[in-house]
C-alpha cells in the first residue's frame, strides 16, 4: 500500500491474531519488523501475550492500539466460563485449548487486568459491557467505537450508546470491514445509530461521526471546521430548517459532493 505520507487522511494497522502460545511468540517475533501500526484482533482470539505485546509496541511508537472488544455474547460466555459456541469454533482450528483458563470475566475487566486500557486504547464495538466495565473505560480515559451496522449484520445486539455518554465517554463511530457488514457507509451508520438510538440527539450522533473520530485516533487536526485545522470538504444540499439540520445528516436521505481541500485557511 502507498505510504502514509501520501494519503494523510489514512491510517493504516495491521491486525494480528493468535490464540495459542507458539502463534503469540511467532507473531511477536515478527513486530519489531514491521513499520506500520498494529492491532490486536480480539480478547478471544489473541493470547494474552500477544495483546500485551502489541500494546507495549503500540505505546512506545506514540500509536493508536485498536482491538475488537466485547462484541458478542459468545465472546462474554467463552471469557467468563470457556463456555459458548467459541470454544467448538477454536477447537476445531486449534485443537484442545488445554493452555487456555478463563479470566472469569468479561472483555474489558479482562483488558484492564492485561494493564492494555489508557486513552491510546480503541475498544472496537462494547455491545456486551456491564456499567461496572463502562465506568472502567472511563476511568482508564479509553477510546470507543460503535459499529451498529456490522452489529446488526452479525445479529449481536446493539451497544449502549447512552449509558457510555451517561459516564463521560465519547464514542467514534466505524463500520469494521465488509466480512462483517454489508456497506463501509458511514453515513448509513449514523442513520443505524439514530435507530438504534431515538433518544440520542442527532448532534451527539453527527460528533461521533466527525470529531469524536478524529479525537480516538489521535488526528485532532481534522473532524471539525476550525482556524488551523485541515479537512476534506463535503457538500450536502438540505432543504431543512436550521433547526432540523443535524437530523437531516444523520437521516442518510442526502447526496454528497467533495469539495477541494482546505487546509486551515
Amino acid at each position: 500500500w502507498p505510504p502514509e505520507s501520501e494519503l494523510p487522511e489514512v491510517m493504516f494497522f495491521l491486525e494480528f491474531l493468535g490464540f495459542t502460545p507458539q502463534a503469540a511468540d511467532e507473531a511477536l517475533g515478527r513486530l519489531s519488523a514491521l513499520d506500520t501500526a498494529c492491532a490486536a484482533h480480539a480478547p478471544y482470539s489473541t493470547h494474552p501475550r500477544l495483546i500485551q505485546g502489541v500494546k507495549a509496541r503500540a505505546k512506545a511508537r506514540r500509536e493508536i492500539f485498536p482491538i475488537h472488544t466485547a462484541e458478542s455474547a459468545a465472546e462474554i460466555a467463552f471469557l467468563t466460563d470457556g463456555s459458548g459456541p467459541l470454544r467448538p469454533f477454536l477447537e476445531e482450528r486449534l485443537g484442545r485449548l488445554d493452555f487456555f483458563t478463563p479470566p472469569g470475566c468479561g472483555a474489558v475487566e479482562y483488558l484492564d487486568r492485561l494493564k492494555v486500557l489508557d486513552g491510546e486504547t480503541l475498544c472496537v464495538h462494547c455491545v456486551h459491557i456491564t456499567e461496572a466495565e463502562v465506568e472502567i473505560l472511563a476511568r482508564r480515559g479509553a477510546q470507543v467505537c460503535l459499529c451498529p451496522g456490522s452489529n446488526r449484520f452479525l445479529g449481536v445486539g446493539r451497544a449502549p450508546a447512552a449509558l457510555l455518554l451517561r459516564h463521560g465517554l465519547q464514542p467514534c463511530l466505524g463500520t469494521d470491514s465488509l466480512t462483517s457488514n454489508s456497506s463501509l457507509d458511514l453515513w448509513r451508520e449514523m442513520r443505524l445509530l439514530q435507530e438504534d438510538n431515538p433518544a440520542l440527539a442527532p448532534e451527539e450522533i453527527f460528533k461521533m461521526a466527525t470529531i469524536n473520530g478524529a479525537m480516538a485516533l489521535g488526528r485532532e487536526e481534522f473532524g471539525s471546521l476550525e482556524p488551523g485545522k485541515t479537512a476534506r470538504m463535503l457538500a450536502v444540499r438540505c432543504e431543512r430548517r436550521p433547526e432540523d439540520v443535524f437530523s437531516f445528516l444523520v437521516s442518510g436521505e442526502h447526496r454528497v459532493a467533495w469539495l477541494e481541500e482546505s487546509n486551515g485557511s
